[in-house]
């Protein structure tokens, strides 16, 4: 049911109408979409989506003056946000297989980084360690997750990324799982969005 505060297609509606049409607002607009429900929402694909824009939102809150300075273009040019410039900058790139960054346009430096990585399996979760060997231009480590050794990461196999900026040890606790064999791998991105060489491919079991 939507709930409306003024005539419908006007002021604040909010809501689904008939399971059709979806009524909301972001970052202060109003907007009417198609209400559409993904047919695997855990599927690979939404899972490796998620993992960017977590990143992305949570790299914007940290970074705020220097995106906006960054997005003033691409923002202006296409008359949304900042914020709405810079995501939908970095999940076009995601997709194709590039780093996201704070840059535009993404200069893509040399990344030399590489991740030492550690697993500990536990009852339905396993833990991943991750360290960077450097920190210049060190902005995230991804994730990579897979039930069969990962020959090639990418986005859709990418579980989480993680801010990082200094060479400490980080954990991400995969959960919940189903009880099985899982394999990781590692990868640095730097803040110009190039993505380092992954880390060997390793794997844990996870427990009932």
């Amino acid at each position: 049911m939507a709930r409306v505060s003024a005539p419908l297609f006007s002021l604040d509606a909010s809501g689904t109408v008939a399971n059709a049409i979806v009524f909301s607002k972001w970052r202060g607009r109003q907007y009417v979409r198609r209400h559409a429900r993904p047919k695997n929402p855990r599927s690979a694909g939404q899972i490796g989506i998620r993992a960017a824009m977590k990143f992305l939102a949570q790299a914007y809150t940290d970074n705020k003056g220097d995106i906006d300075t960054n997005f003033a273009d691409p923002s202006k040019s296409a008359n949304v946000s900042f914020f709405n410039a810079y995501v939908a900058y970095n999940i076009r790139r995601w997709r194709q297989a590039h780093g996201v960054s704070i840059e535009y346009p993404a200069t893509e430096s040399a990344n030399s980084i590489t991740i030492t990585q550690g697993l500990t399996a536990g009852q339905r979760n396993i833990i991943v360690s991750v360290t960077a060997s450097a920190t210049t231009l060190l902005w995230a480590i991804a994730i990579y997750r897979s039930t069969a050794t990962i020959t090639t990461v990418n986005w859709n196999n990418c579980i989480a990324i993680i801010p990082v900026t200094d060479g400490a040890a980080h954990l991400y606790t995969d959960a919940p799982l189903v009880a099985g064999t899982y394999h990781y791998r590692a990868a640095a991105i730097n803040n110009t969005g190039k993505i380092g060489t992954a880390c060997a491919d390793a794997s844990a079991t996870s427990t009932t």
